[in-house]
């Protein structure tokens, strides 16, 4: 192939490739600094879709639609044991006192009612019924539950162990950079350093949480 007049002999395309992986390797390294390797560990394992498994991602993400995670994760551990500890079955035939027990600890009874509808989705389908759901149509089973959107079921799929990312702000801003997509973006560094997308995405998110700027920034 004859090379054009113009041609420098870069490849732009292999150097943003290095750059991505570069920043995020940069980044991993400050977020495991910072304490969060169990979390990137945790977000690592393929989770098996269980009713507690199911109920507690549920939780979670519902809990942090609209509010800084940072709060969220302080009062979860009171939540879990309202919930008992996010079985299903317990919850529906507690619900009850396990809401009364939640409002307590988080007065917001949309979000502590949409935690019990979850238990219940989660108790009439049972385990198999769930991973058959999840594993058919994902999309449609999470945007089911109340306060799970948009964007927001892909946060609750990827902590279920679905590799794809969630196009949230800080994300979207560091895609943006770069004229991708936050999906390609995640993509890009993922086939280059071996890291799962929903790894990648959890470690660009938390980096951007702890106050590390876009590359260049």
């Amino acid at each position: 192939m004859e090379c054009s007049p113009y041609d420098d002999g870069i490849d732009v395309e292999a150097d943003l490739r290095w750059e991505l992986a570069s920043d995020y390797l940069a980044r991993k390294k400050l977020v495991l600094l910072a304490g969060f390797g169990p979390e990137i560990r945790v977000q690592a394992q393929a989770a098996t879709v269980d009713g507690p498994t199911f109920l507690r991602e549920a939780a979670w993400v519902i809990l942090n639609s609209g509010m800084r995670e940072r709060v969220v994760r302080g009062i979860f551990p009171a939540i879990s044991r309202s919930f008992l500890e996010f079985e299903p079955a317990p919850v529906c035939q507690n619900s009850f006192e396990c809401t009364a027990s939640a409002l307590q600890v988080f007065r917001h009874e949309p979000k502590i009612s949409a935690i019990v509808a979850a238990a219940r989705m989660a108790q009439e389908l049972g385990d198999e019924g769930l991973r058959e759901a999840f594993h058919e149509d994902a999309e449609s089973l999470l945007r089911s539950i109340p306060f799970v959107g948009p964007i927001t079921w892909r946060h609750l799929a990827k902590n279920l162990g679905v590799p794809c990312a969630k196009p949230d702000r800080h994300l979207k801003r560091l895609a943006d950079r770069e004229m991708l997509s936050v999906e390609e973006l995640c993509r890009q560094v993922s086939v280059q350093v071996g890291d799962p997308i929903h790894v990648v995405d959890l470690v660009l998110w938390r980096s951007c949480s702890i106050g590390v700027g876009s590359a260049g920034e």
